[in-house]
């Protein structure tokens, strides 16, 4: 990931403290270090984007500590970020939808892997 990147997301999310996700176009190579390990971006298609050949070239950055709303951490800069591939938005009303599709995937996916985590002792003991 550039350097870039993270730097113009910092200075957004600091701007913008509430914020739980920033839509923004992909830079260049920005998953290109995930790709030479050979694993495949996330990407997150909202649920109105039906093109079939579109392409995935903007991201969505999601703030997960914000997310989880823990207190105190919004001075941090050591912010912990998720960043999927996504597909452009072109007006207020498909950022608006596609941020809440967004929190609520990444909020499932969170509690989900709490309850695995939570039942992992529970299955070992068990064996």
């Amino acid at each position: 990931m550039s350097e870039q990147a993270l730097l113009s997301d910092r200075e957004w999310f600091e701007s913008h403290p509430q914020a739980v996700v920033r839509f923004r176009r992909q830079h260049l190579n920005e998953f290109s270090a995930l790709s030479h390990q050979g694993h495949t971006p996330p990407i997150f298609k909202p649920s109105f984007s039906t093109e079939p050949g579109e392409a995935a070239t903007w991201v969505a950055v999601v703030d997960l500590l914000q997310l989880l709303q823990k207190q105190g951490s919004s001075g941090d800069p050591s912010r912990l970020r998720l960043r999927v591939r996504t597909f452009p938005l072109r007006s207020a009303q498909q950022h608006h939808q596609a941020r809440q599709e967004l929190i609520q995937a990444v909020a499932s996916e969170l509690l989900n892997q709490e309850h695995a985590h939570e039942a992992l002792p529970a299955l070992q003991d068990a064996a």
